[in-house]
This record gives structure tokens, sequence and C-alpha cells, in this order.
């Protein structure tokens, strides 16, 4: 991502990070809101696995998962609503049509269906407990999520994460 567009997303979350990130009784978190955001991004897109992305900022791993996913968490709620539930509204399939934004070879399709995994550290339970959430397709401890996109690239739905051993087809089936 450029500068640009970090500063466009930055403006564009910033009243609702300064209101719900770091506040409440407690320890605060030394790391700001923006600095957060672009720890985060940076997370989602090199993140082979914590140690690594962490040293990059000079923190110990589990401070700094524990940071990223906590900021994750607070975001949440304001990007779902704004990215992907206001998408929904505005790209009807009937304002797709109209527009010429349909899929080129599938143009009966609504949307593309996919499941995507991320990596998880391996949780700090019982082997049975664990295992759950190994992915032998992937050779990682993780959680999978099913991603809706419109013909257009934007992501009109996702599901809840599940553990990393269900299969891709399962979670598309359970959806329906």
């Amino acid at each position: 991502f450029s500068p640009a567009e970090f500063n466009m997303l930055w403006l564009d979350i910033q009243p609702y990070v300064n209101v719900n990130w770091n506040v409440g009784s407690g320890r605060k978190c030394q790391v700001t809101g923006r600095d957060m955001l672009f720890m985060a991004l940076t997370s989602l897109k090199h993140c082979g696995s914590w140690d690594v992305v962490a040293a990059v900022f000079k923190e110990k791993p589990p401070t700094f998962s524990t940071r990223v996913t906590g900021f994750l968490t607070i975001l949440l709620p304001h990007l779902k609503t704004k990215y992907i539930e206001s998408v929904a509204n505005k790209y009807s399939m009937d304002y797709l049509t109209k527009t010429g934004r349909r899929f080129k070879h599938f143009p009966m399709a609504h949307y593309a269906v996919d499941v995507t995994f991320q990596q998880t550290n391996a949780p700090a339970v019982s082997f049975g407990e664990k295992k759950v959430f190994f992915s032998k397709k992937h050779g990682q401890y993780g959680v999978k999520v099913e991603v809706s996109v419109l013909p257009n690239g934007l992501a009109l739905n996702v599901t809840s994460a599940v553990p990393g051993s269900v299969s891709d087809i399962t979670i598309c089936d359970s959806v329906r």
C-alpha cells in the first residue's frame, strides 16, 4: 500500500479508533492508533508467522500478536459495517447488470466464493483440542473464513472463522 492509500484509510477510521482504541481503565498501550493500523496492515500483508513481523517492529511476538489482534477486534465492527455491509446495499445484481459489471465468462453468477486461510499460533491446549486447528492442506495451525466477492471485486460477505481442519467444501456447504 502506498502512503496516500494508508493516509486515506487512516483519515476514514481515525474518529472511530480515537473513540474505541486505548480507552477505559487499566494499562494503556504505548503504540498510537495510527501506528497500530500500520502494524496490523503489515501483519495482514506479510505475516508468515508472528515472530517474523514482530522482529520487524522490534517487539516480542506474544506482545505484538496480542496488540494487533486486539486492535483488529476493536476495528472489525466499523470496517465490516462500512466496507462489507454497505456494499451489499449499493451493488445489487440489478445494478451490476445495468452497468455491465457481471462476470465475463459466467454472467449468471451473482458472486464468486472462496475460502481463505489465516495462520494462527498453535493453541496452548491438549493435542486433541489443538489438532482441529491444524490444516493439512497448509501445514499450519489456523482458521478459515468464506468470502463472497462481487464481480467488481468488492467483498459482499465474510463468515465467522472456523478451525483450520474443516474442509473448504464443508465451509461452503454450511453457509447455504
